[in-house]
């Protein structure tokens, strides 16, 4: 691939498109089967996606500049696709799950039918939510890699994929991709591809909590994301299956019925897990902005001084602020619960810059 610019830029947005569109559908029957998505790493599957379309299928060699375009646009589409097919699916499940009592609005789920203009709406903002995000990780992108000296594994992964893209002859490209393929179809004739042996520990030791299963999904998904981010995932699991369980059935929070599945466990847990992560995100959050506070107050300064990046900041503000439009046509709020709005936008931008910065140490969030 060169490195000029091409007057086909035009070719590699429409590749995006093409790419973006499946990898969004992907992700979305992942998440409705599984309750898992591979969008995070979009940049990295993208990237190997639309160069195998440009030289395979288009048979021709693409500039960086084309690939680069192809791969902004499908991963664009990819991520605010997996985010508001997540969000519509979980909403449609819980409104299934809860029933009349929970009382979700409307505009939420899926009602069967055709979506609304409300459900559109909706899901319009919670892409602008995104975007505002995209402008902040842009303005304060100096400050995560030059003064905190984050790796971002998958922006490394994902550079070095294109930087080696004219080294890939079509066998390299075709093989990986059509065993995927057959991976997966092989997944649709046999179904659920794991081993849990949770039921058959009880026999062993009745009422045990403690659950073992090994989801092959799940670990082709571990070879894919970074080292340090798979350790953490492996050792969240440990502490919850052989700690936080054991421990919340000890203390008679948690009844553990006979041959329950690892799944079962979960689910049963679930009120007391959520409640233990959010907590833990808070202290979190609250010691890293306290031990950072001299390195934002320098990179405010700098925001200040520096004209692209003030513009930028209020870009994003500015569509922050845009948002009172829809969500005041959806909710219809009253003047006490817009007093609170300003509090919603400080915690958006608060954890957005948590997500930037735990996306550049692990890769994922």
């Amino acid at each position: 691939m060169a490195w000029e610019a091409s007057d086909k830029w035009h070719v590699g947005l429409m590749v995006g498109i093409i790419v973006g569109s499946l990898l969004g559908f992907i992700d979305t029957y992942g998440y409705a089967v599984t309750g898992y998505t591979t969008s995070e790493l979009a940049p990295i599957i993208s990237a190997i996606l639309t160069l195998a379309l440009l030289t395979v299928v288009l048979r021709r060699v693409p500039t960086v500049i084309e690939h680069l375009i192809s791969i902004v646009t499908a991963t664009g589409i990819s991520l605010s696709t997996a985010i508001t097919s997540g969000m519509y699916i979980t909403y449609t499940m819980l409104n299934y799950m809860g029933g009349e009592g929970l009382d979700l609005p409307k505009w939420l789920y899926f009602r069967g039918g055709l979506i609304d203009g409300a459900t559109i709406t909706f899901y319009l903002y919670a892409t602008a939510v995104s975007v505002s995000g995209v402008f902040l990780a842009y303005v304060f992108y100096k400050h995560f890699i030059e003064k905190e000296r984050l790796p971002y594994p998958i922006g490394l992964a994902y550079s070095m994929i294109v930087s080696m893209g004219r080294y890939l002859s079509k066998p390299h490209v075709i093989l990986p991709i059509t065993l995927g393929i057959l991976l997966q179809l092989l997944t649709f004739q046999i179904g659920y591809m794991g081993i849990d042996i949770t039921s058959h520990l009880q026999q062993v030791l009745p009422g045990s909590s403690i659950a073992l299963t090994l989801d092959f999904f799940i670990f082709f998904l571990a070879l894919l994301i970074p080292l340090n981010t798979s350790i953490g995932i492996g050792i969240g699991n440990l502490i919850m299956y052989l700690i936080l369980t054991p421990l919340l059935t000890y203390l008679g929070l948690m009844y553990v019925a006979p041959f329950m599945s690892s799944s079962d466990m979960v689910l049963e847990a679930a009120p007391y897990t959520a409640s233990i992560m959010v907590c833990f995100l808070i202290i979190t959050m609250t010691y890293y902005f306290i031990s950072m506070r001299t390195t934002f107050a320098l990179t405010l300064k700098l925001m200040l001084k520096d004209r692209t990046l003030l513009k930028r900041t209020s870009l994003s503000l500015a569509l922050l602020i845009s948002l009172i439009i829809p969500l005041y046509m959806l909710v219809k709020p009253s003047i006490n619960l817009l007093t609170f709005l300003p509090l919603y936008f400080i915690l958006h931008i608060v954890l957005a810059l948590l997500t930037i910065r735990v996306v550049g140490e692990t890769g994922t969030a």
